[in-house]
């Protein structure tokens, strides 16, 4: 029996897995746990606080790796590792000193993914601790291979064959995990996908004989659709106004696009859609949802608002979907997931409203994303060599 531990840090979150791997490379999921809220009032300090939380939850302290029996591998999902980093890692103090070079373009995901990368890199490698390898997966792998019409931004040519700038694409574990599941739930009887997912960063990705050939995020995970705090896709010309007339400067331009942007921005309430669908009268499908009391007497004001929010976050993934359906010719399946994707049937049925002529004869589906479940598999592999 051998078992592969996965740590997966959000901008606010740190979730892992551990798994046993059978004699035929089965994974079946033995322990798992999360701490949310990371850097807010309701939740820890930092990153490093939470996992000391996990490690509490999984009943030891720093030195519970060494309690893991069979413990052979360590797995880590990157965000965002450029073009140099495009297959499955094993860490090394010189890979972890060079994926901070990307931190500037993930903001939001990069630095507490490293944070804890760091922390567990160093407790692995210890006296006290047997030799055991960790692994980087790249949330960037599975847009490798994207055409060039797609890769290729529009400005000076050279800025992409000199600076490397391109569209690397992520969510790519997400994506590719929801692509097997409906290859696993639908014999494989289809062809094209869009594959759609919808949490505090969404994204979304045309997919064509198991292949992306094109995905709504780009050079940044800050390009596509409206997400939580980001703005996705602005005409750049706000930009140049912004820092011209505003004096703003790049890093109080980077804050506003990464943490002050898309629902919480034109809302000027909240960044959680649940906060936003009660505030606009809607339905939240959660049991445990409690509604914050700061907004709870709010004016009228913000509850307009958050309906504009909502209504602006369905336009953009409609306009996408149906550009991607363009791309396509015809879209086989349309697959939701992420919190939100699995979470919310209003969301979903506000989405496909009106799109009968787009989506005629496609099967909709929802898929629960396990991106800890596709790290490890990429893992898997390493293992043989």
């Amino acid at each position: 029996m051998k078992r592969i531990l996965i740590f997966n840090a959000g901008s606010s979150s740190l979730k892992y897995k551990l798994f046993s791997l059978n004699d035929e490379d089965n994974l079946v999921l033995e322990k798992k746990g999360e701490v949310s809220k990371i850097g807010t009032d309701e939740g820890p300090k930092n990153h490093k606080m939470a996992l000391s939380l996990l490690f509490q939850g999984f009943g030891q302290q720093h030195g519970f790796l060494n309690k893991i029996q069979d413990l052979v591998a360590i797995g880590h999902r990157v965000v965002h590792g450029g073009s140099k980093y495009q297959q499955t890692t094993l860490i090394t103090q010189d890979v972890i000193s060079d994926l901070k070079k990307y931190d500037k373009l993930a903001p939001l995901h990069n630095p507490p993914i490293l944070e804890v990368m760091q922390q567990i890199y160093n407790v692995s490698g210890t006296k006290e601790h047997r030799a055991i390898p960790n692994y980087a997966v790249f949330d960037t792998s599975f847009y490798a291979d994207l055409p060039e019409v797609t890769n290729i931004y529009p400005i000076p040519y050279h800025f992409h064959s000199e600076d490397g700038i391109e569209r690397f694409g992520f969510h790519g574990l997400s994506h590719k995990n929801a692509l097997n599941s409906t290859k696993e739930l639908l014999k494989n009887k289809f062809k094209t996908l869009i594959s759609v997912h919808l949490g505090a960063g969404s994204s979304i990705t045309a997919i064509n004989d198991n292949k992306a050939i094109d995905t709504s995020m780009g050079y940044t995970p800050n390009e596509g659709l409206m997400m939580a705090t980001r703005c996705g896709d602005i005409d750049p010309g706000i930009i140049l106004y912004l820092m011209q007339h505003k004096k703003m400067d790049v890093e109080e331009m980077s804050e506003l696009l990464n943490s002050q942007s898309g629902l919480l921005g034109i809302s000027e309430v909240s960044s959680d859609m649940k906060d936003l669908l009660y505030l606009a009268g809607y339905r939240v499908e959660d049991n445990t949802y409690q509604v914050p009391t700061r907004i709870k007497s709010l004016p009228e004001i913000y509850r307009k608002k958050s309906k504009l929010a909502i209504d602006m976050f369905i336009y953009r993934i409609k306009k996408y979907i149906g550009a991607y359906d363009a791309i396509l010719v015809k879209t086989d399946v349309l697959v939701f997931t992420g919190k939100i994707g699995v979470g919310s049937s209003l969301i979903r049925n506000m989405i496909i409203e009106g799109m009968d002529h787009v989506l005629k004869g496609t099967k909709i589906i929802v898929v629960k994303t396990d991106e800890e479940l596709q790290i490890a598999k990429e893992i898997i592999p390493c293992l043989e060599k």
